[in-house]
């Protein structure tokens, strides 16, 4: 908000696994309005993927999205110099993604994952202006997660993203550290991110019964600090996490 008018991204995801053997699915509402236009994307997605083991400690999955998506603006919010022939406030398209991990349990305290994904590979049509051929580019996603638990209280979750769509990338690394506290049945996790040449991600947040709330923040570092003062955004995330009774 300290540079324009601020944008809003409300999310809302499910999953499970084994629905089938060895398959997991799950889906994803996202809703996010930006500008002075309003500039607005709702799109839904439908996942589903299928694991299969190496041998006992090793895994591979591989996995499809589809999506449905809406987007809009209101023009009537805009000012123009001249007439704009703008006939398409709205437009949907359909969204498709691939991905594929590998998982590995070193030892009992050792254990990792990595990936790649693919997103928009049917790169769909994107114009606001009627008989324009505006497509929004592929998006992949390389990540790598592990688990260290450094003693009976403690576990390190070291990680790293690296996303590239277009002429823009984005890479991100941190570890994320759960302090657990048996007597109480309360785990602490604190965060440390850094997004290279734009942001410190800090982050806290607590795992009680199953439901996990972390709360973080974006301490900008880019060159846009002349206009932010430092200033990022807020995110709020609550999970629920539970056993599937046979």
């Amino acid at each position: 908000a300290s540079v324009a008018n601020s944008f809003s991204t409300i999310a809302f995801g499910f999953e499970t696994r084994d629905i089938l053997k060895n398959t997991s699915a799950g889906f994803q509402f996202v809703n996010d309005v930006s500008g002075d236009a309003s500039f607005t994307t709702s799109q839904f997605n439908a996942a589903i993927n299928r694991a299969f083991s190496i041998d006992r400690d090793k895994q591979i999955s591989a996995g499809i999205l589809l999506g449905f998506a809406q987007r809009k603006v209101d023009f009537s919010k805009l000012l123009f110099e001249e007439a704009e022939q703008l006939q398409n406030p709205s437009f949907t398209f359909f969204d498709v993604g691939i991905g594929g991990n590998y998982s590995n349990i070193v030892n009992e305290d050792f254990s990792f994952i990595s990936g790649f994904s693919a997103f928009h590979i049917n790169k769909p049509q994107q114009t606001l202006i009627e008989d324009d051929d505006v497509r929004l580019e592929e998006k992949y996603n390389i990540y790598f997660l592990s688990f260290y638990r450094l003693n009976n209280t403690i576990i390190l979750n070291p990680s790293l993203l690296y996303s590239r769509q277009g002429k823009s990338s984005e890479f991100v690394l941190g570890t994320t550290i759960r302090h657990e506290l048996s007597s109480i049945n309360i785990e602490f996790i604190s965060q440390i991110f850094y997004r290279w040449d734009d942001a410190i991600i800090p982050a806290f947040g607590l795992n009680y019964n199953s439901i996990i709330a972390v709360i973080s923040y974006d301490i900008n570092t880019s060159d846009l600090v002349a206009a932010s003062q430092n200033k990022g955004g807020f995110e709020f995330s609550i999970i629920y996490m539970w056993n599937k009774k046979k």
